[in-house]
């Protein structure tokens, strides 16, 4: 079959190391699960595998035939493991090597998301961190567009089942919280997953009161920025206020002293001139006194909040 349109283009390298594992030339080790054999290269496979390197590193049967048995896996992550050793990637829906298994073809209709799992069991398994990596981003790619998919409890399900790696209950834990959330742990699925894996209900909890501490840390940072925004406005306030104040004293001080003037020296020349003074100060007085009750109503304001 060919090779899967979600894989990037391989380089000139990979392209030949391909054609390396699909015609078997120079092959020096094989490996066989349930009547499927790849013909493959030590230099390749061991390097990047603890597992395969120990077996070539200690007398034993596999060392000596150089064919390795695999009964109990599954071939079609087997398959895309080998291929990821030979291409540094593999596809998640189709494969690179021809899968006719006893002579049926592989299903039309893949689960992605439960590829990737076995893809990431077998990374496991067989000690391939690199490859471990890769199938973890593509299950968390999966997972975020397949936000509603049904096949994602088989996916959650199936990779638990690595009790001594932390990471697949942190992925199935931040998907429920970030794409299901609290408000609908109650539901039947979610609850049977929780009952079967406790370490997943307390990783939500977990991760759910971590990021309700993140939340109220940044509401606190938020109203602490505005309070000190607000007092440097109230403190520009208090100082506006202080000067209308000045300016109020010192009008009252020379509206008396007009209108003290106008008491004791009424000449009728100089009377209607002096009077004039005084209404326009008054003026001056009473539009001073709004502009002051006007900011002190804008300061109260301020602080109240």
């Amino acid at each position: 079959m060919a090779a899967s349109t979600s894989m990037a283009p391989l380089t000139s390298l990979h392209e030949d190391r391909k054609n390396l594992l699909l015609s078997g030339e120079y092959s020096d080790m094989k490996i066989v699960y349930q009547g499927v054999t790849f013909n493959v290269h030590r230099s390749i496979i061991c390097p990047s595998s603890s597992f395969f390197t120990a077996i070539f590193k200690h007398p034993c049967q596999e060392s000596t035939t150089r064919a390795i048995q695999l009964p109990d896996d599954d071939p079609e992550p087997i398959e895309r493991m080998i291929s990821y050793l030979y291409t540094e990637n593999y596809s998640e829906d189709n494969h690179i090597s021809p899968m006719d298994i006893d002579g049926e073809p592989t299903s039309s209709q893949p689960n992605i998301g439960l590829n990737n799992t076995e893809v990431y069991l077998a990374a496991d398994k067989f000690d391939i961190q690199p490859l471990k990596a890769l199938a973890a981003t593509k299950m968390v790619d999966w997972a975020k567009i397949k936000i509603q998919s049904s096949h994602f409890m088989d996916m959650a399900r199936h990779i638990l089942q690595l009790r001594h790696d932390p990471w697949p209950c942190h992925f199935v834990a931040d998907y429920i919280l970030r794409h299901v959330g609290v408000t609908f742990l109650d539901s039947d699925p979610i609850t049977h997953l929780i009952q079967e894996h406790g370490e997943v209900g307390l990783a939500v909890l977990k991760f759910h009161g971590i990021s309700h501490l993140f939340a109220r840390k940044e509401a606190e940072d938020k109203h602490a920025k505005e309070k000190l925004q607000l007092q440097v406005r109230i403190n520009r306030l208090d100082r506006k206020i202080a000067t209308l104040n000045e300016w109020f004293t010192a009008l009252q001080y020379e509206n008396a002293h007009l209108r003290n003037r106008l008491t004791r020296r009424p000449e009728r020349n100089g009377h209607r001139r002096r009077q004039g003074g005084l209404n326009a100060l008054q003026g001056s007085l009473n539009a001073l006194q709004g502009s002051l009750n006007a900011l002190q109503e804008s300061l109260n304001a301020f602080q109240e909040r």
